[in-house]
């Protein structure tokens, strides 16, 4: 069974008109004078536009700001990472030193014991 859609395909516009080529035929005289729908679609068209421009470059910023948290998180997470191997070595020597100490005890106390039986 097939559960492909088709879904109609957008069309984009080929040429988009620059703001400030916008913005200069609102001011001049290139519109005709009887054309009065054209004026009030143009200056929404403009004002649509910088309203795009401003919430994509906010989304820029967030965009960015975002992604240097993460670089930051991730160079805290990577430094804790050392730390707990470092702390996770030094353990290993206490431990280690701990155990030398007790065997090095254990000796003595074996040579002190056989010394006192032989002397006995």
């Amino acid at each position: 069974m097939n559960y492909r859609h088709s879904f109609p395909k957008v069309r984009r516009f080929q040429r988009r008109v620059p703001l400030s080529e916008l913005e200069q035929s609102l001011k001049g005289d290139s519109l005709e004078a009887g054309d009065s729908t054209s004026k009030p679609l143009l200056q929404q068209n403009i004002d649509l536009r910088r309203k795009l421009e401003e919430e994509h470059a906010s989304n820029k910023r967030k965009l960015q700001a975002y992604q240097d948290g993460q670089a930051r998180q991730a160079q805290l997470v990577q430094k804790l990472q050392a730390k707990v191997l470092q702390y996770k070595k030094q353990c290993e020597d206490y431990e280690d030193n701990l155990k030398f100490k007790e065997i090095m005890e254990r000796d003595t106390e074996k040579k002190v014991t056989t010394s006192a039986r032989s002397q006995a």
